[in-house]
């Protein structure tokens, strides 16, 4: 998963439990049942596929988010180039063949400039 995703890790270890239980022995039987090696091993393989198919599924949404937003990017610069043309009188197939842009989105531009 890239760098700066949204991600789940997949286990947490507690930095020093005695210390932290204090010699309480209530606080260190908690402790213990929270440490994943303590879990039985359908339980701890049915945790790990969870946070997987998490974590999966946002770099799913954010490679998505970020291709479409580089989309959208490139056809507003695409109509800003269009824009241009248009006042140095190109014809509009020409800068439909140059930006990509279609017959009727230039068009609908040069309808709207007026």
């Amino acid at each position: 998963m890239r760098a700066g995703a949204r991600k789940i890790s997949e286990t947490k270890e507690i930095e020093n439990p005695e210390e932290i239980a204090g010699g309480d022995k209530a606080i260190q039987e908690f402790i213990d049942r929270l440490d994943m090696r303590h879990l039985p091993m359908d339980v701890r393989r049915q945790y790990l596929a969870q946070i997987r198919y998490h974590n999966d599924c946002w770099a799913d949404i954010e490679e998505k988010a970020e291709a479409k937003g580089r989309a959208e990017g490139e056809k507003e610069k695409a109509f800003d180039i269009a824009k241009k043309m248009l006042n140095r009188n190109v014809s509009i197939n020409a800068i439909a063949e140059d930006t990509g842009l279609t017959v009727d989105e230039i068009k609908d531009l040069k309808g709207r400039k007026k």
